[in-house]
């Protein structure tokens, strides 16, 4: 008895930061970047997600402005998403692809067009 009830016990040391370390919520993340020309600066995103069923839905807000995320995608902890959004040099699509590790979001982001790959974190705000 006292074997199972240790095992049971351990079994639930495991299984909660994996039952709590879902996708659902909103999170946060500053990434300072570096641009081909020289300029630096901190990118501040706040991510609304929602699982469902596998099936990733929600957006994506950078400097003010959100965007609803397409082909979003959860298998375990690992996601993808990506965010469409018009630039000052036009239409430019950025590929997110990463696990969920507890509080955090951690994985790249790509941005088509213009080849650059950034690595980032979000940490979780609810």
């Amino acid at each position: 008895m006292k074997a199972l009830v240790f095992a049971m016990l351990v079994l639930s040391a495991i299984c909660r930061p994996v039952m709590a370390g879902g996708i659902d919520g909103k999170w946060t993340a500053e990434m300072h970047m570096d641009s081909k020309d020289g300029r630096s600066y901190t990118n501040k995103t706040t991510f609304v997600l929602k699982n469902d069923g596998g099936v990733l839905t929600g957006s994506v807000e950078m400097n003010g402005k959100a965007v609803d995320i397409s082909d979003g995608k959860v298998d375990g902890n690992k996601f993808s998403f990506k965010v469409s959004f018009e630039g000052h040099k036009g239409l430019r699509t950025i590929i997110y692809d990463g696990t969920v590790e507890g509080d955090s979001l951690k994985g790249e982001l790509k941005v088509r067009g213009i080849g650059q790959v950034w690595p980032f974190e979000a940490k979780r705000l609810e």
